[in-house]
């Protein structure tokens, strides 16, 4: 099904969704929103809004037969992941990048992992691969 998460940038009048969507990777797109007050009455002058979009790979899972060992918790560690990361100042794409690597960690784990030195060192490889393949689809900010 779809799952995803939304992030609303309080400086700006944009709506962003980022949507898992497991193998293939996820996906963001934003909605700018280009309502602006009419200064000559109180009305409000509304326009389309825009959209723009990227997709991004996922990573390649470390498991004997390259299936999930569990996947359960990969779209909260992704969701988490993602909001923290745009929080902090990341690009969409950055933060897509490394919440499908965190995403992909999660699923490489019978149960979710204790975020050891090791962990985090397999976050970043995963999150350079997926990098490395590149994001396809409009530049969001």
């Amino acid at each position: 099904g779809d799952h995803s998460s939304a992030w609303r940038n309080s400086t700006s009048s944009q709506t962003e969704f980022a949507v898992r969507d497991g193998a293939n990777g996820s996906f963001v797109v934003v909605v700018a929103d280009h309502s602006a007050p009419d200064s000559s009455s109180s009305a409000t002058t509304t326009t389309a809004p825009t959209t723009a979009g990227l997709r991004l790979p996922s990573a390649t899972l470390r498991t004997p037969d390259g299936a999930p060992v569990n996947p359960t918790g990969a779209g909260n560690a992704y969701a988490g992941a993602y909001v923290a990361c745009r929080a902090s100042g990341s690009s969409a794409e950055e933060a897509a990048t490394l919440a499908n690597a965190v995403g992909a960690v999660v699923c490489e784990c019978e149960n979710l992992p204790e975020w050891t030195w090791g962990v985090l060192e397999r976050v970043a490889e995963a999150a350079r691969e997926i990098g490395g393949r590149g994001a396809s689809g409009g530049d969001v900010r």
